[in-house]
């Protein structure tokens, strides 16, 4: 069994490139002994008998990484049960590379066990007969053949010249019916002859049956034969045999064997193992020189004859269940919103302004504050300003006598110069006496101030005109929403909603629409509409500022185009600027 093994992996190592080091070990977890070894006169790596018993233990592949290369190891069984191990030593390669390598090896495993479980362990030191030699062999040269054509040229030449057959036939499943993919003795075929419908007729009539067919019969077994019958009676063949191809449980083929006289029990034996073997191997290489439209076509063929068919409850349920979700999709209907970002702002807003330029002399509220009207929120200097009244104040006066001393003396011109300067002269007091009741900065109406803190800011200058305060009424609300210019297209002024705010979310507050601003704004990367709404009630709580989630009703929509109407408005939005 040595020998059977080393040349086994041998075999292997050499198909799978990059292979450093190679390990079969044999018995039970406890008792663990190498098979075999490659190269024969490596020591074996204590990191890939590890790995190999690690696969053994706990039945399942093994991939890890170490320090000399990446392991792989795959456990061994025979009849069912746990016997070995089988590891490999890999240089450097990727994760596609290594799971082509344990493929590989899984495929050269069924050869390995299908030997050793009719093979003795007291005749482990024999060599391989030249005809037990023939799977080992054959699997070498498939696997090193270019395509799935060649792989099943190569396999009918080679059986029919080691089995002494007259002719080999392999045909593969395609779409429903056979098509004899190769022929020994002949390479180029045409389809359409009469010899070619006989052999696909003989293979069909044994995937029919699922089972292997003989011909002359060797007992009963309520087989039917008769296109084995004909195919013998109009091909001259003494002898026939069909025998199922398969990848795994599904039967992918047929091979035809003819010959003179019948295959003996040893003979028999290496057939019936290339057709448990072979077929997985054939279907592997046609799929992967299927295009992706042939591949497709495989894979939905494969699933709905596995719907159709008895079981496959689990899918059928699937498939009910995507159909009733589509249905659902397609008929109900659910109410449609617009989300937007929402805020409370003032129904009205004043602001207090600087009438003159000056600088802040006190500060007496700021942003938060509740006011009531005529409240002084802050005042100016007027320190110029009571020293210029002051000037006016005393040029007056002197004024004033001057206009005294001509009215005594009947001085008509200078009494019209001099009243004419007392007029100016309280002209300017006037003025400056404004700008100082001006220079107190009051609340022009009751409510919140939401903008304006002058406490951080005394002594500071004051532009004309520059605003000090703005302050919110404190019943009259209005909501401001920020809607996404996708979806402002759908929303219009009466539209009703309901708002959520931050620090009230345990109360929806309801809302409609008033106006739509048609001022588009940009902010984190997106365009808003500003759309204003009154509030149906008001509540005591509610102060300028807040901010929340505000939701628009616009109808009723079919489930399927609230879900997706965005991603097909891309699409097509995608699509038009793109190919039109």
């Amino acid at each position: 069994m040595d020998t059977l093994a080393q040349s086994w992996l041998a075999l292997q190592c050499q198909q799978i490139t990059d292979v450093t080091q190679g390990l079969i070990l044999w018995g039970r977890p406890q008792r663990l002994k190498p098979l075999a070894r490659w190269p024969e006169a490596a020591v074996p790596d204590p990191a890939l008998q590890g790995c190999a018993e690690q696969a053994l233990t706990e039945q399942r592949v093994v991939e890890q990484p170490s320090p000399s290369g990446h392991l792989i190891a795959v456990p061994l069984c025979l009849h069912a049960k746990p016997c070995g191990a089988v590891a490999l030593m890999l240089s450097e390669r990727g994760a596609e590379g290594r799971q082509a390598a344990i493929r590989l090896l899984q495929w050269g495993l069924n050869w390995l066990e299908l030997l050793l479980s009719r093979k003795a362990l007291k005749a482990e030191t024999a060599p391989l007969d030249p005809l037990h030699r023939l799977p080992l062999m054959l699997l070498q040269r498939l696997l090193a053949a270019g395509s799935c054509q060649a792989a099943a040229d190569l396999l009918v030449s080679e059986l029919a010249g080691q089995l002494g057959c007259q002719r080999v036939s392999l045909g593969l499943l395609q779409r429903g019916q056979v098509r004899v993919l190769a022929l020994s003795h002949n390479i180029n075929f045409d389809q359409r002859t009469q010899l070619m419908r006989q052999l696909s007729a003989a293979m069909a009539e044994s995937l029919d049956q699922n089972d292997q067919l003989c011909y002359p019969q060797q007992g009963r077994d309520g087989l039917i034969r008769l296109a084995h019958q004909q195919l013998a009676r109009l091909q001259g063949a003494d002898w026939l045999l069909t025998l199922p191809l398969r990848d795994g449980r599904q039967a992918i083929g047929a091979l035809t064997l003819e010959r003179s006289a019948p295959l003996d029990s040893r003979q028999l034996e290496v057939v019936h193992y290339l057709g448990e073997t072979v077929g997985r191997l054939l279907e592997t290489r046609r799929l992967a020189e299927q295009s992706w439209s042939g591949r497709a076509w495989q894979a939905g063929r494969h699933w709905l004859k596995g719907l159709v068919g008895r079981g496959g409850w689990s899918r059928k349920l699937a498939l009910l269940a995507v159909l009733a979700l589509l249905l659902a999709l397609a008929v109900y209907q659910a109410p449609y919103r617009v989300t937007a970002d929402a805020s409370i702002e003032g129904e009205i807003s004043q602001v207090v302004v600087a009438a003159q330029e000056g600088f802040i002399a006190a500060a007496g509220a700021r942003a938060g504050d509740r006011v009531e009207q005529g409240r002084l929120l802050a005042t100016l200097d007027d320190r110029d300003l009571q020293l210029e009244r002051l000037k006016w104040l005393s040029q007056r006066e002197q004024y004033l006598k001057e206009y005294n001393g001509a009215l005594a003396s009947y001085d008509r011109a200078q009494i019209s110069i001099l009243k004419a300067q007392m007029e100016q002269a309280q002209a300017q007091i006037e003025l400056i006496d404004q700008q100082l009741a001006r220079s107190r900065l009051l609340a022009p109406i009751d409510g919140f101030i939401v903008e304006g803190d002058l406490s951080q800011s005394i002594g500071a200058p004051v532009e004309r005109g520059q605003v000090l305060f703005e302050i919110a009424p404190l019943e009259r609300y209005r909501v401001v929403l920020q809607v996404e210019e996708r979806d402002v297209a759908a929303v219009a002024v009466g539209q009703s909603g309901q708002l959520r705010l931050a620090s009230l979310p345990d109360q929806p507050l309801a809302f409609r629409v008033q106006r739509v601003v048609p001022v588009l704004t940009s902010a984190d990367g997106r365009n808003y509409y500003r759309v204003e709404a009154e509030l149906a009630a008001e509540l005591d709580q509610l102060r300028p500022g807040m901010t929340g989630i505000g939701k628009i009703d616009i109808g009723q929509r079919r489930l399927g185009w609230l879900w997706f109407h965005r991603a097909a408005d891309s699409a097509r939005l995608w699509a038009w600027s793109t190919w039109q």
